[in-house]
């Protein structure tokens, strides 16, 4: 039996996908490109704009045309938000959400063969506990994720995602051990913990261990490898994690932490619970620690109400930053949420006007970092070879640098320094072995 596995959103539907993989391919099941006509079809949705919800369907319909006698089943955030829809389009067999992924590879196993109709969505708020399972493949060769906390509690007023994902629920420490365990020896060069809200890891059980606990265990490890953290809220920088910074080695000083907006007043409406000044004064801390550190940051334009002042203060406060990457997204209105029933929407038209010019904002921005990491030393995971002398990866700090070398080096972390920029894209002179 071929099973292909389509995957959208976030690196946390990737670790699960990866995960149900796996459990597949113990079954005797062969895993094929999405391309590929497939016995078996899993959609993996998101749900977290309307686009995504948009592609998360038009994946489902590719599947059912590519084979419709095959056994077309969808799990995710969008299947677990709009389940009776999703039960409802034509072709699709098993609708699950974002829980019991290994029940639902059991659910696939049993009804491979044969066109079932089966709708199995558990509320997310009733679970409690974190659901065993591991990724044994990743999706790249050099780097390895870790999912070590599901859930949010944040309720920001346009997300759907806590109502997707249900609340925080922390990953066994003694799980997140023996999983790293694994990965160093499978060899894999960078390790990032993920999750829906990893700032938050450990609230469930009392704080009893902290991300910092997570990433001490990661330094402590034998192996060559990093550790690369996913997106975190602002929250997590307190001045104990902020002092502990300079002590995790193996961490690689780039952190994800979404802004949303520069303005106070959208900021509120947004239910972020901090304000510019806090946000730009947390990012002068974190560079005081580690001094090499990039951000890359979220930005949203056209909330509901957000008055030209208010975009043009959320657009400043940008042009001051030294962000790396801004990802832009125009305001996308999410069934159930507060923002839904908001006054002041705007235009899609307006919302596309200021989505061009934050985004033209933020490549200055961006550039601007970039310029600044010509002359320094960098270390570099090597993840492909571009042509024959040249290869590519990410700097430590999530730059992508193309590096020389007349000796393969595939898979290897180099020292390399930067001699150029071009694009969003730096360039560098001879690599040399890494020293930890």
């Amino acid at each position: 039996m071929k099973a292909a596995i389509y995957t959208l959103g976030c690196k946390v539907n990737q670790y699960e996908s990866a995960a149900l993989a796996g459990v597949l391919k113990k079954a005797g099941v062969e895993i094929v490109d999405f391309s590929d006509t497939a016995d078996v079809y899993v959609i993996n949705t998101c749900s977290v704009t309307a686009e995504s919800d948009r592609k998360s369907r038009s994946a489902i319909n590719r599947a059912v045309k590519k084979n419709p006698a095959a056994l077309i089943c969808v799990c995710g955030c969008y299947a677990q938000l709009q389940s009776e829809r999703v039960m409802a389009m034509p072709g699709v067999d098993i609708v699950t959400g974002t829980k019991d992924r290994m029940a639902f590879a059991k659910l696939i196993i049993e009804n491979a063969g044969r066109k079932s109709k089966l709708l199995s969505v558990r509320d997310p708020f009733s679970v409690r506990e974190f659901e065993k399972m591991s990724a044994s493949d990743a999706l790249e060769r050099t780097r390895m994720s870790i999912k070590i906390e599901d859930g949010c509690d944040n309720f920001c007023s346009y997300c759907v995602i806590p109502y997707a994902r249900g609340p925080i629920v922390s990953k066994p420490f003694s799980d997140i051990q023996s999983e790293l365990s694994g990965i160093i020896k499978r060899g894999y060069k960078e390790i990032v913990l993920t999750g829906i809200h990893i700032s938050s890891y450990g609230k469930d059980i009392k704080y009893e261990k902290t991300l910092s606990d997570v990433l001490s265990l990661c330094e402590d490890a034998e192996g060559d490898f990093r550790v690369r953290l996913g997106s975190l809220n602002l929250s997590c920088f307190d001045e104990a994690f902020l002092s502990a910074l300079p002590s995790f080695k193996r961490l690689c000083p780039h952190f994800h932490i979404s802004l949303q907006s520069g303005c106070d007043r959208t900021l509120a409406a947004m239910n972020r619970r901090y304000t510019a000044a806090e946000f730009e004064e947390t990012l002068i801390k974190i560079r005081r620690a580690l001094p090499s550190s990039s951000v890359t940051t979220d930005v949203i334009v056209g909330f509901p109400g957000e008055t030209e002042e208010d975009f043009s203060e959320s657009l400043e406060f940008v042009k001051r930053q030294r962000f790396l990457k801004v990802h832009v997204f125009p305001f996308s209105s999410r069934p159930g949420t507060r923002a839904e029933k908001m006054p002041g929407h705007l235009t899609r038209a307006e919302k596309s006007r200021r989505v061009a010019v934050m985004s033209e904002a933020a490549k200055g921005v961006a550039e601007r970092f970039l310029d600044e990491q010509t002359g320094k030393v960098r270390e570099v995971l090597i993840e492909e070879k571009t042509d024959d002398c040249t290869y590519r990866g990410y700097t430590e700090n999530y730059c992508m640098t193309h590096v020389f070398s007349e000796t393969p080096i595939e898979g290897e972390r180099v020292a390399v320094r930067i001699e150029k920029r071009e694009g969003e894209v730096l360039f560098g002179g001879a690599a040399r072995p890494f020293v930890r």
